[in-house]
């Protein structure tokens, strides 16, 4: 690789950064149906929620297998939780 070359992102990578700005450019829907929960957003959908977040990890990775997702905590304040599901540890 040479300096400065952008490396392009893997498909996981980039839906991953995907998923991420669909749940932030959704924020307030999210909060009407999932206030105070965390979810798990894979491929713009939300596949799993619960106030409990290693629930939602566990239920998002029956689901998902080992692919990439977002964990996203959605409150109602102007803050942003989110983290991704390979790195998130409870």
């Amino acid at each position: 690789m040479v300096v400065g070359q952008v490396r392009p992102m893997a498909g996981s990578e980039e839906r991953y950064w995907d998923d991420l700005k669909w749940a932030v450019s959704r924020h307030a829907e999210l909060v009407d149906d999932y206030e105070n929960e965390w979810i798990a957003v894979y491929d713009q959908r939300v596949v799993a929620h619960n106030p409990d977040g290693r629930r939602v990890k566990t239920m998002a990775r029956n689901k998902l297998a080992n692919e990439r997702f977002v964990l996203y905590y959605v409150t109602a304040a102007n803050t942003t939780y989110a983290c991704e599901s390979q790195v998130c540890h409870y």
